[in-house]
């Protein structure tokens, strides 16, 4: 077989395992004296994850990309909010930011713009969606998520996610 497999984590008792049939990526480094920046682009072609706590059976990606752009400063690990995902022709765009001074404090945000149900039904995940699986619908979705927490003032948490839906309907 022409599958790669590899352990995810040194400690095999985590049970996680993944596979691919083709992974491929591009990794560059800058570094301006105050930040590293780290930009990468990785694609792969069914990539299985088997974890029970995710699903009974394998959670397949048929195709999924990730390009993006990493900043490492003394205070902060950000991945730049030009970073996407694409989960076959669902695209959407990532923000997140772990910052340790002068508070520390997490911020992630994700945005789905509008894209037909369809694509976004056919981008789930096999193995992990299955009461959705041969779903047609009408219409487009957009989604967008904000989380930020600063945990030296836990009354600070922020969430905020909005599915919003035009002429959605569902045919099957």
């Amino acid at each position: 077989s022409d599958v790669c497999s590899f352990d995810l984590f040194l400690n095999r008792d985590r049970s996680l395992k993944c596979r691919f049939n083709a992974i491929a990526g591009t990794l560059s480094f800058e570094d301006n004296g105050s930040e590293l920046q780290v930009n990468t682009t990785v694609q792969a072609k069914d990539f299985h994850i088997n974890h029970w706590r995710l699903a009974n059976d394998d959670v397949v990606f048929e195709r999924a990309q990730f390009k993006g752009g990493l900043n490492i400063s003394d205070d902060k690990v950000e991945l730049d909010s030009s970073s996407t995902v694409m989960l076959k022709d669902m695209s959407s765009r990532l923000y997140a930011c772990y910052q340790v001074k002068p508070d520390t404090v997490f911020t992630m945000r994700v945005h789905m713009p509008e894209t037909v149900s369809d694509t976004f039904f056919h981008a789930l995940p096999q193995g992990m969606f299955n009461t959705l699986k041969g779903i047609s619908c009408t219409g487009s979705l957009q989604y967008d998520l904000l989380f930020s927490i600063n945990t030296g003032k836990p009354d600070s948490l922020l969430f905020y996610s909005e599915l919003k839906k035009k002429n959605f309907g569902i045919r099957k």
